[in-house]
Protein backbone atom coordinates (compact mmCIF):
# COMPACT_ATOMS: atom_id res chain seq x y z
CA UNK A 1 0.00 0.00 0.00
CA UNK A 2 1.45 3.38 -0.96
CA UNK A 3 1.56 6.19 1.62
CA UNK A 4 -1.05 8.94 1.61
CA UNK A 5 -0.05 12.29 0.17
CA UNK A 6 -1.21 15.63 1.55
CA UNK A 7 -3.52 15.87 -1.49
CA UNK A 8 -5.06 12.48 -0.62
CA UNK A 9 -5.68 13.57 2.95
CA UNK A 10 -7.11 16.92 1.85
CA UNK A 11 -9.46 15.19 -0.63
CA UNK A 12 -10.54 12.65 1.95
CA UNK A 13 -11.24 15.33 4.56
CA UNK A 14 -13.09 17.54 2.05
CA UNK A 15 -15.17 14.60 0.85
CA UNK A 16 -16.12 13.61 4.40
CA UNK A 17 -16.97 17.22 5.28
CA UNK A 18 -18.97 17.59 2.05
CA UNK A 19 -20.94 14.44 2.85
CA UNK A 20 -21.58 15.73 6.37
CA UNK A 21 -22.88 19.03 4.98
CA UNK A 22 -24.77 17.26 2.16
CA UNK A 23 -22.75 19.20 -0.44
CA UNK A 24 -23.44 18.36 -4.05
CA UNK A 25 -20.59 16.38 -5.66
CA UNK A 26 -20.03 18.98 -8.38
CA UNK A 27 -19.22 21.60 -5.74
CA UNK A 28 -16.34 19.48 -4.53
CA UNK A 29 -15.24 18.90 -8.13
CA UNK A 30 -14.98 22.66 -8.63
CA UNK A 31 -13.53 23.79 -5.29
CA UNK A 32 -12.02 20.67 -3.71
CA UNK A 33 -8.60 21.08 -5.27
CA UNK A 34 -8.11 24.70 -4.20
CA UNK A 35 -5.84 25.67 -1.33
CA UNK A 36 -7.03 27.65 1.67
CA UNK A 37 -5.43 30.78 0.23
CA UNK A 38 -7.21 30.28 -3.11
CA UNK A 39 -10.56 29.71 -1.37
CA UNK A 40 -10.02 32.78 0.78
CA UNK A 41 -9.26 34.88 -2.29
CA UNK A 42 -12.50 33.70 -3.92
CA UNK A 43 -14.68 34.29 -0.89
CA UNK A 44 -13.18 37.69 -0.04
CA UNK A 45 -13.71 39.35 -3.43
CA UNK A 46 -15.44 42.71 -3.80
CA UNK A 47 -19.20 42.25 -3.47
CA UNK A 48 -18.97 38.94 -1.58
CA UNK A 49 -20.80 38.42 1.73
CA UNK A 50 -17.47 38.64 3.57
CA UNK A 51 -16.53 41.88 1.79
CA UNK A 52 -19.92 43.48 2.42
CA UNK A 53 -20.08 42.47 6.09
CA UNK A 54 -16.48 43.29 6.93
CA UNK A 55 -16.74 46.66 5.19
CA UNK A 56 -19.91 47.57 7.08
CA UNK A 57 -19.48 45.92 10.50
CA UNK A 58 -15.71 45.44 10.77
CA UNK A 59 -13.48 42.65 12.00
CA UNK A 60 -15.12 39.57 13.57
CA UNK A 61 -18.60 40.53 12.33
CA UNK A 62 -21.03 37.65 11.77
CA UNK A 63 -21.96 37.11 8.14
CA UNK A 64 -25.70 36.53 7.77
CA UNK A 65 -26.73 33.16 6.33
CA UNK A 66 -29.35 34.99 4.25
CA UNK A 67 -26.65 37.18 2.69
CA UNK A 68 -24.53 34.12 1.90
CA UNK A 69 -27.47 32.24 0.39
CA UNK A 70 -28.57 35.20 -1.75
CA UNK A 71 -25.04 35.87 -3.00
CA UNK A 72 -24.36 32.27 -4.05
CA UNK A 73 -27.80 31.77 -5.60
CA UNK A 74 -27.21 34.88 -7.72
CA UNK A 75 -23.71 33.70 -8.60
CA UNK A 76 -25.06 30.28 -9.63
CA UNK A 77 -27.69 31.93 -11.85
CA UNK A 78 -25.06 34.13 -13.54
CA UNK A 79 -22.72 31.24 -14.19
CA UNK A 80 -25.30 28.63 -15.17
CA UNK A 81 -24.53 26.96 -18.47
CA UNK A 82 -27.69 26.21 -20.48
Amino acid sequence: MKPFSIHDLRCSAATAWGEYLKTKPHIYEIYGRLTGIQLSTLTHTKGSPWYETWGKDGKNAVISNDLIEEYYKNLAEKTRIP
